[in-house]
């Protein structure tokens, strides 16, 4: 079955209500000649019962409403599949299966195999044939950190499912936008401020409450209600009066509790300060992040958003237990574009199994998966992003101009927090830069302060994007600096020194490397069997070190030439040599870049190579980084 008849299946069995023709084609992306061809072919399948009525059609699976698996088509869908099955469900992997799932030649797969095992060996992790099986092996610790760079792979290729333009997408009879801007303007009324990612969830739980409300799926009232915020009541009647419906009191709740964990202001609480109907949620809630840590290294416990997943594990536990499931319209989409999240909550899933013996159901899991999913993003933006605070007595009277900070630098900056006043401030660990209107009566140590106008000025603006590439700059540079003075050995610098080929070169460094006791006997064929495959010399410099990252240190070496020496492709006049153990490779990578980016100048090789010692060596290298 091609994916787009899937996809349009999939879209078709979410929806519980009839759906027209040119609504089908806008939302699933295709054209109306494939949109009847599509429900021809569907009146042909006994498994579906196709409802055509004056409003539209609706799609209805015989045998219960369920998704049609997506077949990968692609190379990279395939790697996937297997990435999930085989390392993130730890399975084994039968090769018949897989040839028939994937329908393609064993010459196809068994290239694509090859091309698998290329990428996964610098995480140290191989796959290996037996019996004709599959199956991920290597070091635990190795396993988990492939595992995670998967996991945030996907994030990074598929998106975030939690923007407003992806919620767009999914709820296209919602507005979206306007929605957002009516939970934004109450946050401002009351003085509450969330940061980007925490609006977005509470707007997706609002939106799946309204969405079942329109769908005729409302929500039971089956939990007793703590306590119903202002700010979420005055949120409720703006949404209801628009749209003609009612919230339960328990969508109510949910949302009261969301603001009480994550905008700030919120009373002094703990999470041993949460009223939770269910005794066991929070042993369950701490098993299911020992679980995700144990097997993906996968971290809730640090994120306050362990809070809203508690509280909704809670929710989750209570309907178990009354046999009431609720309908994610999420489902499909999240299946098909953020698997490995998926299989996360999965795993989530299969702990409140073990614990209570109920099996919670696909729609629930995805539940779970969006809570995972905002972690994830929270993860990506504290790696990426530079994490900044706003200080300013005005921000929630001007809450349109100041608050478009978050909007105009999103890609930029981690908005954590605002404050009326740097009284407020408890701790300024991590934080990058205070954007103000206001100054501190006392001096700020360890961060940028910029000072702005309450009106967020054209010139404010230039100002606030300078400052972030100042600081991104420097960033990069202290980060670069310490790289060096961890890595770059001094009984490994060797000045004004000659070889007469390049073969000398390297068994010379690598026999120092080995008798130093940072790499294994074999490390000189690995980085001759490397030079030989691809080779390392960037103009007047050449960067030899091996395929695979298991030296028993992570070293640089250095060597300044009398007289340049032809390396491969070049003629060098220097050489660093480096050991890479593999668990720093995202550091080998920071390096590895810079050098490689230096390495274009050869005025700067020419003063590099001009070094009189290894001290001079390290100046001469620190300050060509910080230009």
């Amino acid at each position: 079955m091609a994916n787009k008849e899937t996809l349009v299946i999939n879209y078709l069995l979410a929806k519980h209500s009839e759906v027209s023709i040119d609504q089908i084609m806008t939302d699933c992306g295709v054209s109306k000649r494939s949109v009847y061809n599509y429900l021809s072919n569907i009146k042909e399948n006994h498994d579906f019962q196709l409802q055509n009525t004056k409003n539209g059609i609706r799609l209805i699976y015989k045998t219960g409403n369920k998704l049609i698996p997506k077949v990968p088509e692609t190379y990279e869908e395939r790697r996937d599949y297997i990435y999930r099955k085989g390392l993130i469900l730890q399975r084994s992997l039968s090769i018949n299966d897989l040839l028939n799932y994937f329908h393609i030649s064993e010459s196809t797969f068994h290239s694509e195999i090859i091309k698998i095992r290329n990428e996964i060996r610098q995480h140290h992790v191989r796959l290996k044939e037996k019996a004709g099986t599959l199956e991920f092996s290597g070091n635990p610790r190795d396993l988990k950190k492939l595992t995670q760079h998967i996991i945030y792979r996907e994030s990074e290729t598929n998106h975030s499912l939690l923007t407003v333009t992806k919620l767009s997408e999914i709820f296209p009879n919602l507005d979206v936008k306007r929605i957002k801007g009516i939970i934004q303007e109450e946050f401002n009324k009351s003085n509450y401020f969330m940061d980007e990612y925490s609006i977005v969830n509470f707007l997706l739980h609002v939106l799946i409450a309204l969405n079942q409300d329109l769908n005729g799926q409302e929500e039971q009232d089956i939990e007793d209600v703590i306590f119903v915020k202002p700010t979420v009541i005055n949120i409720c009647q703006r949404i209801e009066n628009i749209y003609h419906i009612q919230f339960s009191s328990s969508a109510k709740n949910q949302f009261s509790l969301l603001l009480s964990t994550r905008g700030n202001h919120r009373p002094a609480t703990s999470e041993s300060g949460i009223t939770l109907k269910n005794t066991n949620t929070a042993e369950i809630a701490e098993k299911i992040f020992e679980t995700l840590y144990s097997n993906f290294n996968f971290d809730m416990n640090v994120s306050e958003l362990k809070y809203s997943f508690v509280l909704h594990l809670d929710s989750l536990l209570t309907r178990l237990k009354s046999g009431v499931s609720l309908n994610n319209p999420l489902l499909s989409i999240i299946k098909q574009s953020s698997p490995i999240t998926y299989d996360l909550a999965v795993c989530a899933s299969n702990v409140i199994t073990k614990e209570t013996k109920y099996q919670p159901t696909e729609s629930e899991i995805a539940y779970l998966a969006l809570h995972l999913g905002t972690r994830i993003e929270e993860i990506k933006a504290a790696r990426t992003k530079l994490n900044a605070i706003i200080v300013s007595p005005e921000y929630f009277t001007y809450g349109s101009r100041l608050s478009k900070i978050i909007g105009l630098y999103n890609d930029d900056l981690y908005v954590s927090d605002v404050f009326a006043s740097f009284d407020e401030i408890l701790s300024l660990e991590d934080i990058d830069l205070i954007i103000c209107t206001v100054m501190s009566s006392s001096p700020i140590t360890g961060c940028y302060i910029l000072r702005i106008s309450s009106f967020l000025t054209s010139e404010d603006r230039k100002q606030i994007s300078e400052t972030i590439e100042k600081i991104k700059h420097q960033n990069t540079y202290n980060r670069n600096i310490k790289s060096i003075k961890s890595l770059f050995k001094k009984d490994l610098f060797y000045t004004k020194i000659s070889f007469e080929r390049r073969d000398d070169a390297i068994h010379f460094m690598s026999n120092k490397l080995y008798q130093h006791g940072y790499v294994s006997e074999d490390y000189e064929s690995a980085i001759l069997y490397r030079e030989n495959v691809a080779s390392t010399d960037f103009n007047m410099i050449a960067i030899p070190h091996p395929a695979e990252y298991n030296a028993h240190q992570t070293v640089i070496s250095v060597a300044t030439l009398s007289k340049q020496l032809h390396w491969n492709k070049s003629n060098v006049s220097i050489i660093m040599m480096i050991a890479v153990s593999s668990k720093d490779f995202n550091l080998f990578d920071d390096v590895f870049s810079s050098l490689v980016e230096i390495a274009q100048s050869n005025e700067t090789m020419r003063k590099l190579s001009e070094a009189n010692d290894y001290d001079d060596f390290i100046e001469r290298l620190c300050n060509v980084l910080q230009r």
